[in-house]
């Protein structure tokens, strides 16, 4: 599996087409066979975003489950920089069961599905573990992990109270507010079908959007719109 780059050619004030120049940032078409645990290889990438430096950072779907990142991947020489922050390489689907991960360690944790990345203005690095039902903070400056929204159990639960203790069922995507005091989340298979949540302050979980019933807003589990 590779991870690609397009340069986009500058817009004239004659319409043509638009020309780009596609490069391979990271990986090959061997990773996506890649079995060992060991490997160095990007294996499914499925969403990217930089930080403030410039640095990209990526995700490994099903078929690796690890982060990692890319320093200055517009300069040459991007692939051997890839660098694997944090997840165990290990291949998984939806039903298989992963034992209850409680470490901090991003050498020792092993996510299920990684589906999107996200980063903080302070630099945190926001992942969505699709499968495993929750949402994980890795902390570069301190090299740790840990857990800021659900409990690993698959559910629909916890508005208006502390996001580690809520229930997600299979947490896709996710995106901070402009001003990045807020996670929003996409919730798949939630109460409703399909679920938009807002962990507000990285701290609490509200349901802030359903469908397809309509637009819900609940605030400490009561409907105060919908």
């Amino acid at each position: 599996m590779v991870l690609l780059a397009a340069a986009f050619a500058p817009c004239s004030a004659v319409p043509r087409p638009v020309q780009a120049e596609v490069a391979v940032l990271a990986g090959s078409a061997a990773g996506r066979t890649e079995k060992a645990p060991g490997s160095d290889r990007v294996n499914e990438p499925f969403a990217v975003a930089y930080d403030a430096a410039g640095t990209l950072y990526a995700v490994e779907y099903t078929r690796g489950n690890r982060l990692f990142r890319i320093a200055k991947p517009a300069e040459p020489g991007a692939a051997s920089r890839v660098e694997f922050v944090a997840g165990v390489f290990h291949q998984s689907d939806a039903k298989q069961p992963l034992p209850p991960q409680t470490t901090t360690d991003p050498r020792q944790v092993r996510f299920k599905g990684l589906h999107d990345v996200t980063v903080g203005p302070d630099g945190t690095v926001y992942i969505a573990d699709t499968y495993a039902s929750r949402i994980w903070a890795f902390d570069p400056k301190q090299a740790a992990v840990r857990v800021v929204g659900g409990t690993g159990k698959a559910g629909f639960s916890g508005d208006g109270g502390p996001a580690v203790d809520a229930e997600f069922n299979q947490s896709y995507c996710s995106s901070l507010t402009p001003d990045g005091a807020a996670l929003l989340v996409a919730d798949t298979r939630g109460v409703t079908d399909d679920d938009l949540l807002l962990i507000a302050a990285h701290s609490t979980r509200e349901a802030i959007a359903s469908a397809p019933t309509g637009r819900t807003v609940v605030r400490g589990g009561v409907v105060v719109s919908g």
